[in-house]
Parts: structure tokens; C-alpha cells; sequence
């Protein structure tokens, strides 16, 4: 039986060729994409799997658009975003704010930032989607609550598919420098709330970098744990650091 390809719409509507690269993706056998010129609708995108926008100008999508990438995010689409921040402020010119890849990253609770004063994006600039060496990221949650709510239905179908942790339930805490959030899980749902109560089930203590990290699946709790840069509570046991690699897999 052959295997279904994944659909992906690569969006170049506000790009200037920062998209090249994915839409020549390969292998072909895996992947069918297929490069978008025009304003985004229903009717396309629900042809698709994957969603990618790389843009670094100011070309911002319109309201409408907007709630169909939202829409398109919430009923299980993947999105992929990139820019280089560095590469808008040197040739655009203008606040970060304006950034038009940063209101479709802001329904999602997260924002693209510049890097710090005097640093450079060494020889990535040419390409953003070759990702950046630094530790100083340029991309980084601002609400943590909303973006687990909008991943919810990801870590239940996470759960769901684990024949260990589909009728887990209990609270996660997560708690960095200044994000916090919980995730109570109970049959097979997760809810998110913007505190993290005493008590709390496991209780994860970290920076905000690292959350960033093992949301994005850059990294797992556990290796972070294993790194000092993360404290889980109560206790740390295969039970747990299987759970929350279950929850944040590393990609």
C-alpha cells in the first residue's frame, strides 16, 4: 500500500524568496507541496496538511485570513513559521512590531523577537530557515497559557495514542521565570489554566528559555533535568520522565 503524502502549501504571498527552499522539500515521496501566490482560503487550505509561511517583510495577512489559519491550527493543520528578524529591521526598517509573520505567531501566544544589541546571526542570515546557533533565541512565548490551549489537542492525541498514558489523569505545573501554566489532564482532555497551585501534581521549575525549548521539541524535561536546567517535583521516576516525554517528545 502506498503511503499517503504530506500536503504542504508553501504560503509565498508576503514572502521575497525566503520560501525557495521548502518548496523544492524533498524527499518527493514524502512530501507534495505546492506554492501558494494568493490570499489564503478555506477552500485551499483545507487541501493541505502543513501550512508554512517564511517572510521577513512587513506584508501583514488580513483579519480573515488570520481566523483561517487559526481555524486551519485548531481542526489539527500543521504550521511552520520563519523569518529573520535581523533581515527586517536592516532592510524594512521598521519596529519588530511590524513584522507581519508576528500576527499570525501572536494568535498562538508566541512572538518573534530581535536578537540581542551586538549580536549577529553569523552566516544563517541568507537563509532563515537554517534555524540559529545562539542561545539567545529570536523566538519566544509571550503567553504560555494561550499557546498550551491552542497545543491541547496535540498533547491529548499525544496521550491518546500511548498505551501507558491514555487514562493518566492528574496536574502538570510548569513554572519558568515569569510564565506559568498548568495542565490538568483527566479522561483523555487537558485543560489549561494560568496559575500553578501548591500541591500541584508534577511540578516543573525552569527559565523561560528552556520551556521554549522542550515546547518546541528542541529539547525533552528530562534532558533538561539531566543539564540542571530544569527541577521536577515531587519526585523524578521512569513514570514521570516517560509522561512528559509522552507530552514534549523531542523532534
Amino acid at each position: 500500500m502506498t503511503k499517503e503524502r504530506i500536503r504542504v502549501l508553501v504560503d509565498t504571498s508576503r514572502d521575497t524568496g525566503g520560501s525557495d527552499g521548502l518548496i523544492q522539500i524533498e524527499p518527493d515521496n514524502i512530501y507534495q507541496t505546492t506554492n501558494n501566490r494568493d490570499y489564503l482560503s478555506e477552500g485551499v487550505l483545507t487541501n493541505y496538511d502543513v501550512l508554512t509561511i517564511c517572510s521577513s517583510t512587513a506584508l501583514k495577512y488580513t483579519d480573515t485570513e488570520l481566523q483561517l489559519i487559526r481555524e486551519f491550527v485548531e481542526n489539527g493543520g500543521g504550521l511552520l513559521l520563519a523569518t529573520s528578524t535581523s533581515r527586517f529591521e536592516r532592510d524594512v526598517r521598521e519596529p519588530i512590531s511590524e513584522l507581519g509573520i508576528n500576527h499570525v505567531a501572536s494568535l498562538f501566544g508566541t512572538q518573534f523577537f530581535p536578537l540581542p544589541e551586538g549580536q549577529s546571526e553569523m552566516d544563517t542570515d541568507a537563509n532563515p530557515l537554517r534555524g540559529y546557533t545562539k542561545k539567545e533565541w529570536m523566538f519566544k512565548i509571550v503567553n504560555l497559557p494561550m499557546l498550551l490551549r491552542e497545543l491541547s489537542p496535540l498533547l491529548s492525541k499525544r496521550l491518546n495514542e500511548s498505551e501507558r498514558y491514555k487514562d493518566w489523569q492528574g496536574t502538570i505545573g510548569i513554572k519558568g521565570s515569569e510564565h506559568r501554566a498548568s495542565l490538568t489532564i483527566k479522561d483523555g482532555e487537558i485543560r489549561v489554566s494560568e496559575e500553578v497551585s501548591e500541591g500541584t501534581g508534577i511540578c516543573l521549575s525552569t527559565d523561560d528559555d528552556t520551556i521554549t525549548r522542550f515546547i518546541l521539541g528542541v529539547t525533552t524535561p528530562y534532558r533538561a533535568y539531566l543539564q540542571n536546567q530544569l527541577h521536577i517535583a515531587p519526585t523524578v521516576n521512569s513514570s514521570v520522565t516517560h509522561l512528559l516525554g509522552t507530552l514534549f517528545p523531542k523532534h
